[in-house]
């Protein structure tokens, strides 16, 4: 049985989160800082923590539309304000 659950994370992880593409952490608009681009670092991390709750099966699979007037804080991680959407688990 798939079981699902959701949470709320930055849209500009999505590609990474449900597809695996990392290309998006390339651009000047992902948020960085002294050691360099930590985008994708934070986004692994949330990943790794996904697995140790739900399971060594779990996925991100889908995501909420991205809308640009969706500001707000993640479920998670990096606390700044940013761009929200709302991912979804199978587990």
């Amino acid at each position: 049985m798939i079981r699902i659950a959701t949470f709320k994370g930055y849209s500009y992880d999505a590609s990474y989160y449900i597809n695996g593409d990392a290309t998006g952490y390339e651009y000047s608009n992902t948020p960085t800082n002294k050691q360099g681009d930590m985008a994708q670092a934070n986004a692994d991390l949330v990943c790794t923590k996904l697995k140790e709750v739900y399971g060594k099966n779990a996925c991100i699979v889908g995501c909420s539309d991205i809308e640009s007037d969706n500001f707000g804080f993640p479920d998670y991680g990096m606390q700044l304000l940013g761009n929200i959407v709302e991912y979804t688990i199978h587990y």
